[in-house]
């Protein structure tokens, strides 16, 4: 195709297919997760627990969970999934809804408390918790990770904060264990 052939013509297509490219998914973990509780607690980190608590109960009792991410190293986002294995402390015959909230990242897991935890946040959507068995729960949060790229920021955090009034609480693993909260990215 580098000079013209006897008619004029330089090549002759039919087709031409393409195909997008394969893009190899990207598993974060973190290693910055943290719960706080409020009433005679609301000063103590809990950042060295093995677990992410949550829970909306009356005053003293109330736990919510944060975890950070550091996404430097994505260069692209096409979807971005948050993992998280959990379970429910009791036995109840209802579910608990679990929101997931996007956050500011000024915390450090070893400082954040109920008195300093980050207030401002967006809602991503609820995760329904059930069973004292630990399963894998999934919610997107594509949107807010593009958004947070875009803006030049690689730390993106989050917080879990339940819905529903209970007296049992939802366990999810913590950073450190093998079963830590991770982001599937693609």
């Amino acid at each position: 195709m580098d000079s013209s052939g006897a008619s004029g013509a330089v090549g002759n297509f039919n087709y031409l297919k393409t195909s997008p490219a394969v893009v190899a998914p990207i598993t974060l973990t973190t290693d910055t997760a943290a719960f706080v509780r409020d009433g005679s607690f609301a000063d103590t980190d809990f950042g060295d627990d093995p677990e992410l608590l949550v829970k909306d109960s009356t005053p003293g009792f109330k736990r919510e969970s944060f975890i950070t991410f550091d996404v430097a190293s994505v260069d692209s986002i096409h979807s971005a999934t948050l993992w998280l294995l959990g379970s429910l402390r009791d036995t109840v015959p209802f579910g608990v809804n679990v929101e997931v909230n996007w956050t500011t990242s000024g915390w450090t897991e070893s400082g954040i408390t109920w008195n300093n935890r980050p207030k401002d946040r967006l809602p991503l959507g609820t995760i329904p918790v059930s069973g004292t068995a630990g399963k894998w729960y999934a919610i997107d949060v594509t949107s807010i990770l593009k958004s947070e790229k875009a803006a030049g920021r690689n730390i993106v955090s989050f917080v879990l904060r339940s819905l529903t009034f209970t007296s049992t609480v939802c366990a999810f693993a913590a950073d450190g264990s093998a079963n830590a909260p991770y982001l599937n990215i693609t």
